[in-house]
């Protein structure tokens, strides 16, 4: 109960993040700020300033992507700031989202705090309680005369807790389906079975229109987490079981036996008091249109060992689990754990050894949706094939583990094939984002990308994915995967480990331990296409790591077709292998050396190693000695390659 505790203390004050110019979050109190300045992440926090300046410095302003170019050759009109912004400042890109990683490791239980920075990262979100929380409102008289007791007794605080948490549901429900009402063309079909997700990746969807439902969605979501502010303080006064429904929202409380609850598709509140507990949801209403949005709350107390079994897709949805403890088993298909398909869902488990099993947009991912996973502890096995992790589709995703040796695996296999490799999954996750790209389809507009990310704090972990993976960007996409801590393990094959394809941003941050990566094709620090990827691994507090990259081609800090791949490792004794085009090489067209218009843009290669003078390097099985290719400028071709000891 030590998180539910946490939870009633009062917590907004002074920190905030300016967004772009405007957008502004609380996080927590100055004094809070003061007692945490001595931690490892605020340590962190100076160390990536540092490798940033230094990079900065030694390369200039070749750290760069001209937006109007690529929007020039991607035909597609931005209109949210972010992608804009970290094309043509990407070191500030990494900054930002190392910055947002120490903020919420301090901030672990503040959830709608968490979730409005998300928001405003991938959409927009109205600040609805900084003149008036409407939920103070409603839970200081709360309509009690609305409520039907249909099984067991109240007491007075247990019947004023459940007509003034509904009431405040059903305001946050009203708005959203008020919208929904005006633009129907949003009640999608939910996902039946799984190749609908990819015939829904090109739904022609205006981007006006996208932006204002994402606005409505968060909003609604944001409000309930004001309302659920509410209810965790009062929650330790619900002692008895009982079924009321409330204007339409049912609302059931277990005490603390074993129970088999079955989730309904309408919109319900779920109170469970403890044991060992079986939640089942099955979507039987699949085929019926139009259907109502649900929103969905079930909090379950104690230590019991749950299972949590959805089945089927679901869509226009606004959810909140929150598990308190126990080795929990969590199975479902898409849309959930944590996933936002045309939806917001908010999942917390606060310890726990966990298993979290999915088939797609999961686990911290938001489909034209926003979708976050928090985990605050336990050793964790996260299985999915796609979408996942960490990911957005047009929306915002955010998978952050705090404690525990954690595994993350984004199956291999061929039942969601990629382009690249029809025999390798198409990964889409653990830290990647991705728009909707359509230029290849007469009279759709291609739309730019969300942002999804994936923070893992501590431990020893491991990473394995297929195809666009491990901090990647695709189409104005923002993907950001940063492990603060560990001996950590990534293995991925084709656009993976802070890596970009057409117009994105990919992020891979490591800090501190001896760690290990693979990655066959287009990855570690990798840009393609007017874009940026960067991986950084460095060490912290003077300690010696030992790490081993391992590729084929495309990598270590390679610019491809205008592109900006940048490499940075600091500290250790490292191993490094590749076969060709890597260690700072810079190529606009590794397909044909036939002259165009590409020829007079850019393409930047950037492999900078800071450290001892033990690392071995080779490329084709030889050999690869940094002196032997030193800083080049061919023309619009920039290879740098770096070698030192220091950041002096």
């Amino acid at each position: 109960m030590k998180i539910i505790k946490r939870l009633t203390v009062a917590i907004i004050q002074v920190l905030a993040i300016v967004f772009v110019s405007a957008y502004v979050v609380v996080f927590g109190s100055a004094q809070d700020l003061r007692e945490r300045s001595g931690s490892s992440n605020a340590r962190d926090s100076l160390d990536i300033r540092r490798i940033l300046q230094f990079i900065k410095a030694k390369v200039g302003d070749k750290l760069s992507v001209n937006v109007d170019i690529a929007k020039y050759f991607s035909r597609t009109h931005l209109k949210h700031p972010l992608p804009e912004l970290f094309l043509a400042q990407p070191l500030y890109a990494v900054e930002w989202f190392t910055q947002f990683g120490r903020i919420i490791s301090n901030q672990s239980d503040n959830f709608k705090n968490i979730f409005y920075a998300l928001a405003k990262f991938s959409s927009d979100i109205k600040r609805i309680d900084i003149i008036e929380n409407p939920a103070e409102k409603i839970f200081s008289n709360p309509p009690t005369e609305k409520v039907k007791i249909l099984k067991g007794k109240l007491t007075d605080k247990e019947l004023r807790i459940t007509a003034g948490f509904s009431e405040c549901i059903r305001v946050a429900k009203d708005k959203f389906d008020n919208f929904i009402f005006q633009n129907p063309e949003f009640m999608v079909n939910p996902i039946t079975k799984f190749s609908d997700i990819n015939a829904l990746s090109v739904l022609h969807f205006k981007y006006e229109k996208i932006l204002n439902f994402l606005e409505v969605l968060n909003t609604s979501q944001y409000l309930l987490l004001l309302c659920f502010d509410n209810l965790i303080k009062n929650i330790g006064t619900i002692r008895n079981s009982f079924v009321a429904d409330v204007g339409g929202i049912a609302f059931e409380v277990y005490g603390k036996e074993d129970d088999f609850v079955v989730v309904p598709n309408s919109s319900a509140v779920i109170i469970n008091l403890g044991g060992n507990d079986t939640y089942f949801f099955w979507r039987w209403d699949q085929d019926l249109k139009p259907y109502a949005s649900s929103f969905l709350v079930i909090v379950d107390l104690g230590k019991g060992k749950d299972l949590y079994k959805f089945l089927g897709g679901r869509s226009l949805y606004v959810s909140l689990i929150f598990d308190d403890g126990g080795d929990d088993f969590y199975d479902c298909t898409f849309g959930c754990q944590g996933g936002g398909f045309f939806g917001s869902e908010i999942l917390v488990d606060a310890d726990g050894n966990d298993h979290y099993r999915a088939l797609g947009v999961a686990q911290g991912a938001g489909f034209l949706g926003t979708g976050i996973l928090l985990d605050l502890n336990g050793d964790d096995l996260y299985e999915s094939i796609t979408f996942s992790q960490g990911s957005a589709k047009i929306g915002g995703g955010l998978l952050a583990d705090f404690q525990g040796n954690d595994r993350y695996i984004l199956k291999k296999g061929n039942e969601f094939p990629s382009f690249q490799d029809k025999s390798r999954n198409l990964s889409m996750g653990q830290g990647c984002g991705t728009g909707i790209r359509a230029d290849h389809i007469e009279n759709y507009e291609s739309i730019g990308g969300g942002v999804g990310l994936l923070y893992d704090f501590s431990g020893n972990d491991e990473y394995v994915a297929e195809v666009f993976s491990q901090g990647c960007g695709y189409w104005y996409g923002i993907g950001a995967l940063i492990d603060m801590a560990g001996d950590d393990k990534y293995t991925g094959y084709w656009y993976c480990q802070g890596t970009s394809a057409h117009f994105g941003v990919g992020i891979l941050v490591d800090s501190g331990g001896s760690d290990s990566y693979l990655c066959d094709f287009q990855g570690m620090g990798h840009g393609h296409d007017l874009g940026y990827g960067i991986l950084i691994d460095f060490v912290r507090d003077g300690k010696v790591d030992s790490d081993i990259f391992t590729c084929k081609e495309r990598c270590l800090g390679m610019g491809h077709a205008n592109g900006i791949g940048t490499f940075f490792n600091w500290g250790g004794y490292d191993e490094y292998k590749a076969e060709k085009y890597a260690f700072g090489d810079a190529i606009t067209n590794i397909y044909s050396k036939q002259e165009s218009m590409r020829d007079i843009i850019p393409t930047v290669g950037i492999f900078i190693d800071i450290g001892q003078e033990y690392d071995k390097l080779t490329m084709g099985g030889e050999t690869f000695d940094p002196e032997a290719r030193k800083t080049e400028n061919r023309g619009y071709l920039y290879s740098i390659l770096i070698k030192q000891d220091n950041l002096e």
